[in-house]
């Protein structure tokens, strides 16, 4: 977390016009660095969760403290690639992994005799000594999907705040 602050001190550093410990390129190789997705169309948004918001607040922090007039950390002029290579897939990652999540909460509440498959062989995962892993119950799966809803509601709220934050500017 320390890390991060120093950022933010950085970046408020920057904007209110003190002298920056690091200069305009590497700020905006700062930026480069941190609105992506690592894994591009591929990203689990649940698993890159904590690096998504983190990445999501920073650009919501610097979008409202940088005015576009001003772009003292250079953050305007990047918006488009920003918009290319981050928020638009990020919206697109996060609309196939909501459905999926939705398909199986849908699933639960479905009879048992209707999920199974007779053309899908049984998967099972063994520990090292052969070892079962046991099947995770109706109610812990329905916990999952839940939380991962939330946690998806969460990441397109600050998305969305974003999004309109750019469409304000």
């Amino acid at each position: 977390h320390e890390a991060k602050h120093d950022v933010i001190q950085y970046i408020d550093a920057t904007i209110q016009g003190h002298q920056p410990h690091l200069g305009y390129s590497d700020i905006q190789q700062l930026f480069s660095s941190v609105f992506l997705l690592l894994a591009g169309q591929d990203t689990d948004p649940l698993q890159e969760l904590d690096r998504t918001m983190a990445s999501l607040n920073l650009l919501r922090f610097v979008l409202l403290r940088d005015k576009k007039e001003d772009n003292m950390t250079g953050i305007w002029s990047q918006i488009e690639r920003i918009e290319e290579t981050f928020l638009d897939p990020l919206r697109e990652v996060l609309g196939v992994t909501r459905t999926y999540w939705q398909q199986e909460r849908k699933n639960l509440h479905r009879p048992l005799h209707e999920l199974v498959n007779d053309d899908q062989p049984e998967v099972k995962v063994c520990l090292q000594g052969g070892e079962a892993l046991p099947d995770i119950s109706r109610e812990r799966k329905g916990e999952l999907s839940h939380s991962a809803l939330v946690a998806l509601d969460m990441i397109e709220s600050v998305l969305a705040r974003v999004c309109d934050i750019i469409a304000m500017s």
